[in-house]
């Protein structure tokens, strides 16, 4: 784990905590350094535009996939995994949807 602390004014902290795994690769390394150097309060404009992501529940439907799914899902990037959706909803790979079930999907 590192911890970062950015004041912002006198009596404003940011703190953040990056959780990797014991040896973190070069990519995760840059990308920590990147969001450490990049932070900066935001305008009110861009601040407008911010949707924030929902935890949504669904039935699994007859014809749904993890394809089918992925697409009414945002995940890291704007873009969702299946690792991220077998994670989400507690799911050993190879996934299988059972037609019911109730699973979760990130969305506006």
């Amino acid at each position: 784990m590192r911890l970062l602390v950015i004041q912002g004014t006198p009596r404003e902290l940011f703190r953040f905590a990056f959780v990797t795994s014991i040896n973190p690769t070069k990519t995760v390394l840059t990308g920590m350094q990147r969001t450490t150097y990049s932070f900066r309060r935001l305008s009110w404009e861009e601040a407008k535009r911010i949707r924030p992501l929902k935890l949504k529940i669904k039935t699994v439907g007859a014809n749904d996939t993890f394809t089918t799914l992925s697409k009414e899902m945002i995940g890291p990037n704007r873009k969702f995994t299946l690792d991220w959706f077998a994670l989400l909803n507690n799911l050993k790979t190879p996934i299988t949807l059972r037609e019911g079930a109730k699973i979760k999907i990130i969305g506006h």
